[in-house]
């Protein structure tokens, strides 16, 4: 009697031993499922026709095109940034060609038929998608990879005959272009920084804005400025590199990509040319508060 008891109970932590290690195994395995988006997959998706292409975007985000870019033919762009909703998980959007030029010399982290996908940052937080379609170029920026990758796999190249480059103003060929903006010259060696502000508003949940003064016979000239804010010698951004395009009265205006937990307290300005040639720099010291601030 004794020895049937004993055979019970063995049969009883075998079936909790049993039991532990399917949990465990379902536990792993679904781990893997949402790795590979199973389970993650993504943002709702809906249409949207960007003139020259159409592509599946966020539902509630807003593209806008804020800048275009070009130095012949076949180096020639338009990007678009994301206004409206989840505009931390698709930020960006690049359409064109001789995007790849921005990634050579950088290996993919992962490669998935005709997408490459680029770490911009350890966290990854800035991470780009590359696709090639029919010769044209799609450059998806952000932090969530399964919806990139849908994205991508939705990109549609449109009519496309007047995409195109012409720096003759005489000519009637159409450069690429909207209503909203055109392809812009590229910049001047002898460009600096002049002056200019930078402002927040009362709450650290506010973004930083900076207005950086050139000088406006630049006016519509081609640059990428990056701006790197600290507090008490602690990072507060990343410096990400933002095209842009000097305004007529000479200024450029970028605002940070994300509110900082403290108001910076400093900031290391550099300015680029369209591929990536250092113009200026300049450093400037901020009083640690809300307002606008000049320099």
């Amino acid at each position: 009697m004794l020895l049937h008891i004993k055979q019970k109970k063995d049969d009883k932590n075998n079936k909790i031993l049993i039991a532990a290690i399917a949990i465990v195994v379902i536990i792993l395995a679904a781990i893997g499922l949402y790795a590979t988006g199973v389970f993650n997959p993504g943002l709702s998706l809906e249409n949207q026709d960007f003139d020259y292409f159409s592509l599946d975007v966020p539902v509630g985000s807003d593209f806008q095109l804020t800048n275009g870019a070009a130095k012949d033919n076949d180096h020639i762009a338009l990007m678009y940034e994301n206004k409206g909703d989840h505009s931390n998980e698709i930020n960006t959007i690049a359409f064109g060609k001789g995007i790849d030029d921005a990634v050579k010399g950088l290996t993919p982290s992962e490669v998935d038929g005709d997408m490459e996908i680029y770490k911009k940052t350890e966290d990854g937080k800035y991470d780009g998608l590359l696709y090639e379609k029919d010769d044209y170029q799609l450059l998806i920026m952000g932090n969530d990879i399964n919806t990139m990758k849908k994205m991508a796999q939705s990109f549609k190249v449109g009519d496309v005959d007047d995409f195109k480059y012409d720096n003759d103003e005489s000519s009637d060929a159409a450069p690429a272009t909207t209503q909203t903006t055109s392809i812009s010259k590229p910049a001047s060696s002898d460009m600096n920084i002049i002056g200019g502000s930078f402002s927040t508003g009362g709450g650290l949940e506010d973004k930083t804005y900076a207005k950086i003064f050139v000088g406006s016979q630049y006016s519509g000239e081609n640059v990428i400025i990056q701006i790197f804010y600290s507090r008490d010698g602690s990072d507060l951004n990343n410096g990400n590199m933002v095209p842009k395009t000097v305004s007529s009265d000479g200024y450029i205006e970028v605002s940070s990509a994300d509110s900082f937990k403290y108001f910076p307290d400093h900031a290391d300005i550099n300015l680029y040319d369209s591929n990536g040639g250092l113009l200026d720099t300049m450093s400037v010291n901020l009083n640690p508060s809300s307002g606008t601030q000049t320099f």
